[in-house]
């Protein structure tokens, strides 16, 4: 006869009289209840544990994991054992023979782009991301990110945008930071390029001429004698106080 699931012994396929390790029997339905995560054994109550499965220290009825790279552990700042590699000084596991831990295991000099902190290889960019063996950076004018993709602050003359950083207006992105526009320009994609003009200037082909001059190509051009402002210097749009213009 098959017994319900956890249950070692059972004297009929509703009531349990032994549950497996890992659970519990309910005293009220004599079903078995699994323990609480890192618990191997329980009483009563999922969380009311007496044993506690490896990389597990007990603390007050409760399993809490050991820190990183301990497989067994006394309480949170006192380590008993360590993964391969890795022996255990002063409650703490490192690595033996001055070497650093890297990757898993212990060498004597970090990577490329790792420096070496205490007994740990970390990333030199503290920005950076130890992802795969390798330190990724955060995306451009970003000072901050989460999994080497999402920022989470941005440089000088940068604005959060969606979890991307971009220069805020009036700048643009030179090479890794944000530099403003020339004066003249309000908006532009580099010091070259305007996309929009500052009052008093006009925009022609990514370049701001101010009021009263025109572009002719290769430079800004004062507009004829007697034009307020031109598009040509044969074709005024304004002229001064005191004339009149003729189309």
């Amino acid at each position: 006869m098959p017994c319900v699931d956890m249950c070692e012994v059972c004297t009929n396929e509703l009531y349990c009289d032994l549950c497996s390790a890992g659970s519990f029997q309910n005293l009220t339905t004599k079903n078995c209840t699994r323990c609480a995560t890192g618990c191997s054994a329980c009483a009563n109550s999922a969380n009311n544990c007496s044993l506690c499965i490896s990389g597990h220290y007990l603390n007050s009825n409760i399993c809490v994991v050991c820190p990183s790279n301990c497989t067994a552990c006394s309480n949170a700042t006192n380590c008993t054992s360590c993964i391969t590699s890795l022996v255990v000084v002063n409650g703490v596991c490192n690595c033996a023979n001055s070497n650093y831990f890297y990757n898993g295991t212990c060498v004597s000099q970090c990577p490329p782009s790792m420096t070496a902190t205490g007994t740990q290889c970390v990333c030199s960019d503290s920005a950076a991301q130890y992802v795969g063996g390798q330190c990724l950076s955060c995306p451009n004018l970003c000072v901050a990110c989460t999994n080497h993709v999402y920022c989470s602050s941005c440089i000088t003359n940068a604005v959060l945008t969606n979890s991307s950083c971009l220069c805020d207006s009036g700048y643009f992105i030179d090479v890794l930071k944000c530099t403003a526009c020339p004066p003249q320009c309000k908006t532009c994609t580099k010091a070259s390029i305007c996309t929009s003009c500052n009052t008093g200037y006009k925009l022609y082909s990514g370049v701001c001429c101010q009021t009263g001059n025109w572009w002719d190509g290769s430079a800004c051009r004062p507009c004829s004698s007697g034009c307020g402002d031109c598009e040509s210097l044969s074709a005024c749009t304004v002229c001064p106080s005191g004339f009149v213009l003729i189309k």
